[in-house]
């Protein structure tokens, strides 16, 4: 419901959702900006970096994953059949992980290589999940978002390197 008026049309709500939730990630980035000065708000890693490194850690240079890093990957993600807007979930990720990790190597290699992480691996799909209240209230919902599972897959690889990176077990 929007300034009293019950919305029907799919494409209606689609868009009240989307203006509503619009709307607070400008009000979090407006708060965000606000408290970057204070060092007291700064992300507990920022403050380890800071506390343990009297000289800035190595160049930072990523090497290429393995099949059995991306296969040890899909298997380590939870089994879920939500999806993002490929419609691929983790689950049947995992039970194709045979055939299907070769090519998701070669794509996360080429990725590190370029530098660049692929653009259509950037696309959420939004959904607003209920939470309590009245339900025509755009308010008494939280927007979600669902990755497709390859980012995920790239994500966690990528992690696994800058966190092997700067936080080495011995320096």
């Amino acid at each position: 419901m929007i300034d009293t008026k019950l919305l029907i049309d799919q494409q209606d709500i689609a868009v009240a959702f989307n203006t509503y939730f619009s709307s607070i990630i400008d009000k979090i980035s407006i708060n965000n900006i606000n408290n970057k000065t204070d060092r007291d708000n700064f992300p507990i890693f920022h403050r380890y970096l800071e506390q343990n490194y009297t000289y800035p850690p190595p160049p930072l240079v990523i090497k290429t994953f393995s099949t059995k890093e991306i296969t040890s990957i899909i298997k380590s993600l939870k089994t879920k059949n939500s999806y993002g807007y490929d419609e691929i979930s983790t689950k049947v990720l995992k039970i194709n992980v045979t055939y299907i990790c070769s090519p998701l190597t070669y794509i996360c290699n080429k990725s590190i290589l370029a530098g660049k992480f692929p653009d259509r691996m950037k696309f959420p799909t939004v959904k607003p999940i209920y939470k309590k209240g009245e339900k025509t209230n755009p308010a008494n919902y939280r927007p979600i978002s669902l990755l497709t599972s390859f980012s995920k897959v790239f994500e966690k690889a990528l992690y696994t390197r800058l966190t092997d990176h700067l936080i080495p077990t011995s320096y």
